[in-house]
């Protein structure tokens, strides 16, 4: 049985190593800490992967509810996936819904619409379910 919490990572971490042996990238970012290991501060969001045909960047979240709920953590990363989506990044959150066994894909613009609209949850009707192997093709 999968670890909770560990689903999408470990699904995300395959097709990067998979990706990696064809010679394209993909990364997992980390949170900043001191040479210590003191926190700073949280990473940028989770994930970026290219290859010729696509830029992604990407956030990963686990959902235990019929809805997603958008943190402030989460609104930090939203920002930061706003400017690389600007540079041509193909940038969004990507929430397993636990109860629906679905991973769907909110791209920036649809989360920063339901932000604008004060709103801080979002369906997995309100995203496409996502496939990996469409980045594979």
């Amino acid at each position: 049985s999968m670890i909770k919490g560990r689903y999408l990572e470990t699904q995300v971490e395959k097709v990067i190593a998979y990706l990696k042996t064809m010679g394209y990238w993909g990364q997992k970012n980390y949170p900043y800490r001191t040479d210590s290991g003191i926190y700073i501060d949280g990473e940028p969001f989770d994930y970026y992967i290219i290859t010729n045909k696509v830029k992604l960047a990407f956030d990963a979240k686990e959902c235990n509810s019929a809805r997603w709920q958008i943190r402030a953590k989460d609104i930090k990363q939203e920002n930061n996936l706003v400017k690389l989506s600007r540079c041509g990044f193909d940038a969004f959150f990507l929430v397993y819904f636990v109860h629906e066994d679905k991973v769907i894909k909110f791209d920036i613009a649809t989360v920063m619409q339901t932000l604008s609209q004060g709103r801080k949850n979002m369906k997995s009707n309100e995203g496409k379910e996502y496939r990996f192997e469409d980045i594979l093709k």
